[in-house]
């Protein structure tokens, strides 16, 4: 029906709209299209429209409900492996747990087996990559010029995949179907991002298609740090100037060259950065151990303590009070913050001021944190690169410190000696780690290499600024003397 209705809004009337949609769709589709749209043929626009209307409300409402159920099962699940729990279940939660491992293992387990890779997964989603071998002929006309545009043979590509994803979710259906002895569990295809950026693990972005290639789509972001909410609008529009430049069609440069552009862009603008853009949010819980923002709030509340006194004293002398300039935000509530220049203190919590406070007293923006800030950000990108990998003794070394770590834990825990009965019989398997947990170990030793790169580089692009500024003021300065003693010369002569 999204068919018809575009079709309809190029100017073809409802049954013209029909026919060209059923004149275009897929011969193993044509049939169910044409039972659903040709008792229509012969309606109004409006009544189409109608029962379009009429049919995405029922739609969105099945869609709440089963929303509701998913968040409703989710919470007896969390609160059945909470120990505090009156509902701790632990069989409950560890089977709900293991046996969608188990099911999730063997779906990867069988999707390995026939050639594709597996670029991401979790307990219930898998990201896939298609065997090179369907691409073999498409990469080829492409290579060959002929004509074949780079958008032709994007398009190319993600019809490709949409086909053998289709192809491959029915073939994962049957075979949990046979696994399950039932049909109750299945997988769902949802869409082929492409291009497509992974930064880390829950970590990536791209552009979605669904029904057919569209690189005009909106991106789909997910857990990238430009999208948490206490992020300034500097951070995100600089995480977004990457993200927008690196899934262009036309571009030619490496994540690492963009990320090189882009940081000697803000690192140049940065000190015409609208006081806008620099403004973060946070939010105060009286119980969470943030230094930063309890720190702030503490503050806050003895600058309103003082002016609160102030103002009694200003009451009694029969003057007019001036409004409160700290006010106090209340536990659980957002507010906003900018972070100034304290000659005085480094602790973020110091230089933290209301946006308002430090426009009235005109305070520095402390352009220096504003940069730290977006390291992480930068990192984040470029991390995946090969001159950031740990090499094999670091990664060694990383694991053995932390099952030194593990060990000591254990042993601090235990109450007497060693029940010998209690050994596992697999000793061996004792110290070997899970996969996950070295891909963490691995990410976080190349993020650090990543960050050190990029403080390095904002470094450099800092002095070569100062370097810049010093010459510029040198030869300005030798021009003012020169242009001096020419006017002097001129003046002798006439």
């Amino acid at each position: 029906m999204d068919l018809v209705i575009n079709s309809m809004g190029k100017g073809l009337s409802l049954s013209e709209a029909i026919e060209q949609v059923l004149a275009n769709a897929e011969k193993k589709k044509h049939s169910g299209l044409a039972n659903n749209l040709y008792h229509f043929i012969h309606k109004e626009k409006h009544e189409f429209i109608a029962e379009y209307n009429s049919l995405c409300f029922d739609c969105s409402c099945l869609d709440v409900e089963q929303y509701a159920l998913k968040v409703y099962m989710n919470t007896f699940y969390g609160t059945a492996g909470d120990s505090k729990s009156p509902f701790f279940l632990r069989e409950l939660a560890g089977g709900v747990t293991s046996a969608g491992w188990k099911n999730i293992k063997l779906v990867t387990n069988f999707v390995k087996s026939k050639g594709f890779q597996i670029k991401y997964g979790d307990t219930d989603s898998l990201y896939l990559v298609c065997p090179e071998e369907f691409f073999q002929e498409c990469d080829t006309a492409y290579d060959n010029g002929n004509g074949f545009s780079k958008e032709e043979y994007w398009s190319q590509m993600v019809n490709i995949s949409m086909g053998v994803i289709e192809r491959l979710r029915d073939e994962v259906n049957d075979f949990l179907r046979n696994d399950n002895g039932s049909s109750f569990l299945k997988m769902a295809y949802e869409k082929v991002l492409f291009p497509v950026v992974f930064t880390g693990k829950k970590k990536y972005y791209g552009i979605p298609h669904t029904r057919k290639p569209n690189f005009n789509n909106k991106l789909f972001i997910r857990e990238v740090e430009i999208v948490k909410q206490d992020q300034s609008s500097l951070f995100r529009k600089v995480g977004r100037r990457i993200m927008d430049k690196s899934m262009k069609m036309d571009n030619l440069c490496s994540l690492h060259q963009i990320i090189e552009d882009v940081l000697e862009e803000t690192v140049k603008d940065i000190s015409q950065t609208d006081f806008n853009e620099i403004i973060k949010t946070a939010v105060w819980r009286p119980d969470k151990n943030n230094k930063s923002v309890q720190y702030f709030i503490s503050r806050m509340q003895d600058r309103h303590t003082r002016e609160e006194a102030d103002t009694k004293q200003l009451i009694k002398k029969s003057l007019t009070p001036k409004p409160y300039f700290y006010e106090i935000s209340e536990p659980g509530e957002r507010f906003e913050y900018v972070v100034v220049e304290n000659d005085l203190s480094q602790k973020v919590g110091d230089k933290m001021e209301y946006p308002e406070v430090a426009r009235c007293l005109g305070k520095k923006i402390d352009i220096s944190y504003y940069l730290k800030s977006v390291i992480g950000l930068y990192a984040r990108f470029i991390n995946y690169d090969d001159s950031y990998q740990p090499s094999s003794e670091t990664l060694l070394e990383a694991l053995k410190k932390l099952k030194d770590g593990n060990k000591a834990g254990d042993n601090k825990a235990d109450d007497g000696g060693i029940d010998e009965d209690d050994l596992d019989k697999d000793e061996e398997d004792e110290d070997e780690m899970d996969e996950d947990e070295i891909s963490k170990i691995r990410d976080s030793l190349a993020q650090k290499s990543a960050e050190k790169w990029v403080r390095g580089y904002i470094k450099n692009l800092h002095e070569g600024l100062k370097k810049d500024e010093a010459i510029i003021s040198h030869l300005w300065k030798r021009a003012r003397i020169y242009a001096k003693k020419y006017s002097i010369l001129l003046m002798l002569i006439k």
